[in-house]
């Protein structure tokens, strides 16, 4: 709460100025989990004005004709990117209390069903098609959305992550780092988000307190 840029989301750094999707959604994770402990501090109040601010950043970094979000702009739309930003955006519209009918949550969905979760190593460590980030907070917003884009997200989602999956030796129950930045955070970056993927059915109920 004390981090936050004032009116606006969340940046490395305390209160540096300048903000960004990424660091912006792992926030409103953890104060969506506080608020669902629930804890007594922060106060409703506190929590409110953390969400507000936290849209009003994704807002602004939103293409609404798109549906797309960049990562410190609505033009920032590079390829490994953009549709991870778009994922966190959706996320946070919904934790922030917007409606799944909202224009811009339905363009987004629209925008990273074109991008399934494929598992498909090459021969260089930065396979385009994998990118652990961009499915965890994929398979976070689908599945808050819920419907068909969910199911047919899911279905692609579980045959990426349980197929490549490793079995056997000291690298029993893992996944490669590879793609984007599996290099950077190794073994252990890539298979705390396979199994963080895997847990998006049991971490928080639908915002809309419904099954679709």
């Amino acid at each position: 709460i004390r981090a936050q840029n004032k009116g606006l989301g969340w940046r490395y750094g305390f209160r540096p100025g300048d903000n960004d999707t990424s660091v912006t959604g792992w926030v409103v994770l953890a104060l969506k989990a506080c608020k669902t402990a629930p804890i007594t501090s922060p106060t409703q109040a506190e929590f409110h004005r953390a969400f507000r601010g936290a849209l009003k950043w994704i807002d602004k970094a939103t293409d609404f004709q798109q549906g797309t979000t960049g990562y410190q702009s609505p033009t920032d739309k590079r390829e490994h990117s953009v549709y991870c930003m778009t994922s966190v955006g959706i996320l946070c519209r919904i934790f922030a209390g917007q409606r799944r009918s909202s224009p811009v949550i339905r363009k987004g969905v629209e925008f990273i069903l074109k991008r399934l979760p494929v598992w498909k190593p090459e021969r260089r460590a930065r396979a385009k098609t994998i990118n652990m980030y961009y499915w965890y907070y994929g398979s976070y917003a689908l599945f808050q959305y819920g419907g068909k884009p969910w199911r047919i997200w899911n279905e692609a989602m579980k045959k990426a992550l349980l197929s490549s999956q490793r079995v056997g030796g000291c690298a029993d129950g893992s996944w490669d780092p590879i793609g984007q930045w599996g290099p950077h955070g190794g073994r252990v970056y890539s298979t705390a988000l396979g199994a963080m993927t895997l847990e998006v059915y049991y971490r928080f109920v639908r915002a809309t307190g419904r099954e679709f």
